[in-house]
């Protein structure tokens, strides 16, 4: 769920006193933000409709904006549905990686707040796709994966290894002799 919706009375649906009133507080879950109070436009979507389905699959087309103050003093003159809409939060992700080892189809940004960024990544001649790493979590082999956005920094660390030979070590049992080399001062 994206929110609640808590009163300070006992109407949260149904009839109420005419005339009084009633304040209506939206809060937020972790991930979204509190945009506005909203209600159906009538000739695309009924009450009875919004009431069986929820706001889930309306587009903006079928919401018009009632009020963005929150909490909302709504007196109770006229009947009206009333929702409160939430929008993800955009959230960082980062990829880290060698941009010499290899490219990774998809770039770092700002992704909402439950999404699923999807990546695949390539080394370039000379190195290797060792893996990646979700958070500093387990090192997954697949050059591809999916990542569910669901905090406010998600890291991607991509790790490519260079194929060329690291330090080596001679080994033949044959004494070398150090001579000395003339300096000069300049």
């Amino acid at each position: 769920d994206a929110g609640i919706v808590v009163t300070d009375s006992e109407y949260t649906s149904g009839n109420g006193d005419y005339g009084s009133s009633v304040e209506m507080t939206a809060t937020p879950a972790y991930g979204f933000d509190f945009e506005y109070w909203g209600h159906p436009v009538t000739e695309t979507v009924s009450a009875r409709s919004m009431m069986r389905n929820g706001l889930n699959g309306l587009s903006e087309d079928n919401i018009e904006r009632f009020s963005t103050e929150n909490p909302l003093v709504l007196p109770l003159n006229k009947d009206i549905n009333l929702y409160a809409v939430f929008r993800p939060k955009k959230m960082k992700v980062n990829f880290i990686y060698d941009s010499n080892g290899g490219t990774v189809s998809t770039g770092s940004g700002l992704y909402d707040y439950g999404s699923i960024v999807n990546f695949e990544a390539a080394a370039k001649d000379g190195y290797l796709f060792k893996g990646f790493v979700v958070n500093d979590g387990k090192l997954q082999s697949a050059n591809s994966g999916e990542v569910k956005v669901d905090r406010d920094e998600v890291n991607i660390e991509i790790i490519f290894e260079s194929t060329a030979p690291k330090n080596m070590l001679l080994t033949d049992a044959v004494d070398y002799e150090p001579i000395e080399v003339p300096c000069a001062n300049v």
